[in-house]
C-alpha cells in the first residue's frame, strides 16, 4: 500500500451555507485527546456548556443539554424558544424550509399564518407590506412611501384604514372629505361623509321632450 501524506488542507474562506469555517477554539479543542463520558473532567465540561446554553435560550432549566444536529435542528430549537403558546407567527411561503419552520411553530402551539407564495420566489413584497400594515387593532389612517405604482394601487385597495395616503403624512385632511376609520378606530357613521357627497354635488334640471 502507498503511503499517505498527513492532511495538510489549505486554508480557504468559506462564506457558503454550509460548510463554514469552524471558530479556532473549536478547532484547538477537537484536536485534544478524548476522555470517557463519565470522567469527571467531561462533567464540568458539560456543566459549563449548559451554563452557555441556559443564556443563549435565556432559560433557568438546569437541564439545558447539547444536542447534536443539522443547521435545521438548530433553527428549530432557536424558533420553539423564542415563541411560547399563543403567539401569532406569520410565515412567507418562499420556499420549503420555510414550509417546514412553519410546521415546527405550529407544533408548539402558536397560531400559525401563512403569506401564499411560491416555492421558487419571494414573497409578493406589496402583499407582505399591506399583510404588516394591517396587523393592528386601529385603522384611522395608513400611509406608504414609494415609487411603484404597483404597490400603491395594491396597499389603497387593501389597506384596513379609513384614509389612506402616498408619499404624504398620515395626518392631516380636507375639510370636506369623509373622517373616520376603520376596527378600533371606528364608531357608527363616518364623520362628513354624507356632507362630503353633498359637497361634490351640482343640481341641474333638465326637460326632454321624447
Amino acid at each position: 500500500m502507498t503511503g499517505f501524506a498527513p492532511l495538510t488542507p489549505p486554508p480557504r474562506l468559506l462564506m457558503g451555507p454550509g460548510p463554514i469555517n469552524c471558530y479556532p477554539r473549536v478547532l484547538s479543542a477537537m484536536s485534544t485527546q478524548l476522555v470517557g463520558q463519565y470522567d469527571p473532567v467531561m462533567t464540568g465540561y458539560m456543566n459549563e456548556t449548559m451554563a452557555l446554553y441556559r443564556t443563549l435560550f435565556n432559560t433557568e432549566n438546569q437541564q439545558t443539554m447539547l444536542i447534536d444536529g443539522t443547521s435545521r435542528a438548530g433553527i428549530e430549537a432557536v424558533l420553539v424558544s423564542a415563541i411560547e403558546p399563543g403567539d401569532k407567527v406569520l410565515v412567507l411561503e418562499s420556499g420549503i424550509f420555510a414550509t417546514i419552520w412553519g410546521n415546527n411553530v405550529a407544533a408548539a402551539g402558536v397560531d400559525v399564518e401563512v403569506l401564499p407564495g411560491t416555492m421558487t420566489g419571494p414573497v409578493d413584497a406589496d402583499a407582505l407590506q399591506t399583510r404588516l400594515a394591517n396587523d393592528t387593532e386601529f385603522g384611522l389612517t395608513a400611509g406608504i412611501c414609494t415609487t411603484s405604482l404597483k404597490y400603491a394601487q395594491h396597499f389603497k385597495a387593501h389597506a384596513q384604514a379609513g384614509m389612506v395616503m402616498v408619499n404624504l403624512p398620515t395626518a392631516g385632511v380636507d375639510y370636506h372629505v369623509p373622517f373616520g376609520g376603520t376596527k378600533g378606530s371606528s364608531f357608527g357613521p363616518r364623520e362628513q361623509g354624507r356632507y362630503a357627497a353633498e359637497f361634490f354635488t351640482t343640481v341641474k334640471t333638465s326637460y326632454v321632450n321624447a
